[in-house]
């Protein structure tokens, strides 16, 4: 478990994994024996900006597309990537 501490931007973040990712390939280990998994709110709003999506958005009805996109996110290991993308995609994702 890693920390970024004095660093607003998610550029820190991307720069450990790269590290990590480096590292791993060196001593030869790949992804069917390490997985690395990220849970940081500042890297999802930077993905789901890319997307179109913006913190505090709101959809027709006022909810705020962003909290819905996480908590659909959220969910990814318990319904898998097929039902989260289909989930995402009935709220504009």
């Amino acid at each position: 478990n890693m920390d970024i501490v004095g660093v607003d931007h998610v550029h820190a973040e991307l720069e450990l994994l790269a590290a990590a990712c480096s590292f791993f390939q060196r001593v030869g280990i790949g992804s069917d024996i390490v997985g690395i998994k990220v849970n940081s709110r500042a890297v999802l709003e930077a993905v789901l900006a890319k997307h179109g999506i913006k913190k505090g958005e709101k959809d027709k009805d006022g909810g705020d597309i962003f909290a819905k996109a996480c908590v659909i996110i959220d969910k990814l290991d318990k319904i898998g990537g097929p039902a989260v993308t289909e989930l995402l995609a009935e709220i504009g994702v």
